[in-house]
């Protein structure tokens, strides 16, 4: 999403499309903020009473708009932001104010305001708002500024502030409470709660001799992206707190990666994509590019990164011409360029860059020619494919109008207050057309090209006849309180533009007093009051009337004008923040085109209800025929001559080769041939004898297997025999031992019994005789007592 006039286009990059958001309140847009969760732009508009715009994403409406409170004597503001709850809406103001005003937005009103800094000599470069936090936190940097502030019931307040004596430009929050700080003295000052706790010095790899200053931050997962004043912006990964040292000076970041964007070019803003991968850059001569973060730098070379659609203009665009024959727009600005856009793929065709800067340009119908005016000089030029050459210098200098005739046989040009036509092919001067006394502003065609229409600062409006070179009608509106030697006067009717309608004889002028002028025959039929200045007018073939104005809006008024016009008489477009200086019709009135100072060129599609006048036909296309000159293309056949002999050598070259290497091919293939063929004769041979070997081997093993299977069988019997007699023998000595056992148990038995009888027999004397001792012992005792 990025300002263009008084709108915000919303880009797709994958589809090459653009949308649209109107912007038409205030003088111009100097900020824009995103609240991604709800899908709003915060956008500012700068203005005697500046203003904050809500627009919704998705249905690319404008839904609120906040207004500054009455008597503030900021005209801007520079930087606006959305709370993270979205409940307000931040923004902060420049000077003389230098102050922070925020909205409710479920109120829809002013809450607040509180000064970003005391110091009247301070500068404020930058206001966001802490992302990570719930609670509204503020950073505010500045020339010897770093202020945090915190929102709370009922007010801001300040909780912290550190006094410097660098010029912070620029700041980013990467987590809670921890913001980096860019210096104009390259530095990157890392706070944590309001206190610095690291500083990091960035050094340019290629130069390091410049102490470029750090113009925008953004912090991401990796990092930081840092642009630069020098047209570069540098990766900064992460490194660890700990060997990094945090608190002694050393840092937390160390630069990766620099992306070369444009030498010297100030970048102004970065954009981060959700994803991470790719990064876009604004630079302060109007241009985008994209940044692929996950290039790779390891071979130490300079990374170049691609524009996101094409190269815009850098200040104002002086001069707008279309052609008839190709869908092609030639433009040229006080960025000494001249650019030829085609308008049906809307991309850009060829950009040419001059030490003098264009002050007006043609281009002719065909669409392979443009006429370009400079301070010094008037050029014709060639539109080749890639460039556009000059082929004829005519000594007419400070040319600011110049339009070829709608045949494309002439041209006109404009030098101070003359006018002088020219033949397209012999350059002949035809006729110098002199009546103005003062610089002539506007020349139109008639559609046969017999006649010429010129206005000026002069008040005057003459219709010249070509051939005869003589005026055939005139209308004079000088002041009357001033010679016309003298130039414009207060009050002087000065006309900016003039057309033919699609009757020859009247004509429409449109001047600075916001009048509407219909002329016929030298005389003013009638004068419209337009209520705005009208700078430019444009009426096709078909009675399509058009008018810029000096508010930057495009009119598509009705036509045949209505006696008393009304406001729905027309219908307006509001694109350009300034005054529009060019505008055309393309030939087919499909397209009309406009460009103003502010550098902008817009295309807007013509459509009706009611189609009247020329329709293209169905079989109509345009022509893609493209000017090629002589030696480009003797260089361009000398390089394929050159190509085809090459080829042609190299052709020669690869069937030499290819023959010498079939020819040891063939010479390897045949000695392998034979190899493998020996080879294979002695393993037939081989495999013969094996063969016959087998077979004996076979015969051998039968008859060895049959000798053996009787020698076993014999040898089975006879162990059979031996096992049965071992056996029966081992049967008797069973039989002999389980005899002897019984015998032995008898035995044993007899004996036990007679050794139980002889121990009782034991144990009853030898009881009976310890009871008599025992007795006598008692009797002994019984005694004694």
């Amino acid at each position: 999403v990025y300002p263009a006039g008084t709108y915000l286009v919303v880009y797709n990059i994958e589809q090459k499309s653009q949308r649209f958001v109107p912007i038409s309140d205030g003088d111009g847009i100097t900020c824009i903020s995103l609240n991604h969760n709800c899908g709003y732009a915060a956008v500012a508009v700068k203005g005697d009473r500046p203003a904050v715009i809500v627009c919704d994403m998705h249905a690319l409406k404008k839904r609120k708009i906040f207004q500054a409170p009455e008597g503030i004597q900021a005209k801007e503001f520079i930087n606006v932001a959305f709370s993270n709850d979205g409940k307000y809406v931040f923004a902060q103001s420049n000077g003389p104010d230098w102050s922070i005003y925020y909205w409710s937005w479920d109120k829809a009103k002013l809450v607040g305001s509180f000064k970003s800094t005391n110091n009247v000599n301070s500068e404020i470069h930058q206001m966001s708002l802490d992302p990570y936090d719930s609670a509204p936190h503020l950073c505010v940097t500045g020339s010897s500024v770093f202020r945090l502030f915190r929102y709370v019931e009922g007010g801001i307040k300040l909780i912290a502030h550190q006094k410097s004596d660098r010029n912070l430009l620029t700041h980013s929050w990467v987590s809670d409470m921890r913001v980096v700080v860019g210096t104009e003295d390259a530095k990157l000052l890392i706070f944590e709660g309001g206190d610095l706790v690291a500083e990091v010095t960035y050094t340019m790899a290629y130069n390091p001799n410049v102490v470029p200053a750090l113009r925008s931050v953004v912090a991401y997962s990796g990092g930081l992206i840092v642009g630069t004043s020098v047209g570069t912006c540098v990766l900064f990964e992460r490194v660890d707190e700990v060997s990094a040292g945090a608190g002694t000076g050393t840092g937390l970041y160390k630069a990766h990666k620099e992306f070369l964007l444009e030498d010297s070019i100030e970048v102004s803003a970065i954009a981060l994509s959700p994803s991470e991968d790719s990064a876009v850059c604004t630079l302060v001569n109007s241009q985008i590019y994209v940044i692929p973060l996950d290039a790779d730098a390891s071979r130490g070379e300079e990374i170049k990164c691609e524009r996101l659609c094409q190269p815009f203009h850098t200040g104002s665009i002086v001069g707008l011409d279309t052609c008839a024959r190709k869908p092609l727009i030639a433009t040229c600005g006080t960025d000494r360029t001249v650019r030829i856009w085609n308008y049906v793929e809307n991309a850009i065709e060829v950009v040419k860059y001059f030490d003098d800067e264009p002050q007006s340009i043609a281009i002719h119908p065909s669409g392979l020619y443009v006429l370009v005016g400079f301070k010094e000089a008037l050029k014709l030029m060639n539109v080749l494919i890639d460039d556009i050459r000059p082929f004829w210098t005519s000594n007419i200098r400070g040319c600011r109008e110049c339009r070829f005739s709608n045949g494309g046989q002439y041209f006109a040009s404009v030098y101070g207050s003359t006018v002088g036509i020219h033949s397209t092919w012999s350059f002949d001067t035809i006729c110098n057309l002199k009546g103005h006394s003062g610089k002539v502003r506007s020349i139109c065609w008639s559609q046969d090209d017999s006649h010429l229409i010129t206005c000026g600062l002069d008040g005057c409006i003459y219709e010249w006849n070509v051939r005869t070179t003589r005026k055939e009608s005139e209308v004079v509106s000088r002041n009357p309180g001033a010679p016309s030697t003298a130039g414009p006067a207060p009050g002087a009717i000065l006309y900016t533009s003039a057309s033919y309608s699609p009757d020859p004889k009247i004509i429409y002028a449109v001047s600075s007093d916001c009048m509407l002028r219909e002329i016929s025959d030298s005389h003013i039929l009638r004068e419209i009051p337009t209520k705005v200045q009208y700078t430019h007018l444009v009426q096709s073939r078909s009675g399509k009337m058009f008018a810029a104005t000096s508010r930057g809006a495009v009119r598509a008024l009705k036509y045949p004008i209505p006696a008393e016009p009304q406001t729905s008489d027309y219908v307006e477009h509001v694109c350009h923040s300034t005054a529009i200086t060019r505008m055309r019709l393309s030939f087919d009135e499909q397209y009309l085109f406009t460009v103003a100072d502010d550098g902008c060129v817009w295309i807007y599609r013509v459509q009706e209800k009611e189609v009247r006048g020329t329709k293209r036909e169905k079989d109509w296309s345009y022509s893609d025929e493209i000017l090629v000159t002589k030696s480009d293309l003797k260089d361009n056949v000398r390089l394929m001559n050159e190509l085809r002999q090459r080829v042609e050598d190299l052709r020669s070259d690869n069937e030499t080769q290819l023959r010498l290497k079939d020819l040891n091919y063939t010479e390897k293939l045949r000695e392998l041939t034979e190899k493998y063929v020996t080879e294979i004769e002695a393993l037939k041979q081989t495999t013969l004898s094996l063969k016959h070997e087998r077979e004996k081997n076979q015969t051998t093993h039968q008859k060895e297997l049959s000798k053996t299977k009787t020698q076993n069988h014999i040898e089975i019997k006879e162990l059979e025999q031996n096992f049965s007699a071992k056996m029966e023998a081992e049967a008797e000595k069973y039989s002999e031992l389980q005899k002897r056992t019984s015998v032995l148990q008898s035995q044993w038995e007899s004996q036990m019994e007679l050794m139980e009888i002889e121990h009782r027999d034991r144990v009853g004397q030898m009881t009976a005789y310890f009871q008599e001792k025992l007795q006598e012992k008692q009797n002994q005792i019984t005694d004694v007592n």
